[in-house]
């Protein structure tokens, strides 16, 4: 038997938290409600008038109108009751739909972005240190030949360098 196939299900939180379970369920809960929500204004109103217009014995038309009242007013308030529900089911859906579906693609996507960021601040450290050694070996001093020609004097590694080998 298909839950999701029939008008009466026994939903249980396997079959709502599948991937067409959610909005099935929430949009039968809204066809459901919205049908109570109608029924109830259609006998608020019968109601009303149908006490007002045959009061209990013993009651004057203040009355009448005052028990009509009281008993419709349930009867309206169970329609308002009925629509919240129907607004509630809707929320159910979208909340969701954007906590549990589209905040895991959020997420993948800003770690993606996150980590070509970190990748861009590595190249760009790596390049601003191979610039400032070879910046450093220019300013040392050069040694000289016999026959008169510089030559690189040899001397510790900079800085940066050193960095690089640590790793």
């Amino acid at each position: 038997m298909d839950p999701l196939m029939n008008d009466s299900p026994q939903w249980t939180s396997d079959l709502l938290l599948s991937e067409t379970g959610m909005p099935v369920y929430s949009e039968q809960v809204r066809m459901i409600f919205r049908e109570y929500r109608e029924d109830f204004r259609r006998l608020g109103i019968e109601v009303y008038a149908d006490l007002k217009h045959d009061p209990v014995p013993g009651d004057n038309k203040l009355q009448a109108t005052l028990h009509a009242w009281q008993v419709a007013h349930l009867l309206r308030q169970m329609e308002a009751h009925a629509q919240k529900i129907v607004a509630l089911a809707r929320e159910l859906e979208r909340t969701y739909k954007r906590v549990y579906i589209e905040l895991p693609q959020v997420r993948e996507r800003k770690a993606i972005d996150k980590a070509l960021q970190k990748s861009a601040r590595a190249q760009v450290a790596e390049q601003s240190a191979a610039t400032l050694n070879s910046t450093v070996r220019d300013m040392l001093p050069t040694a000289r030949s016999d026959e008169g020609t510089p030559v690189q004097a040899p001397v510790a590694p900079p800085a940066f360098d050193l960095f690089k080998e640590a790793q």
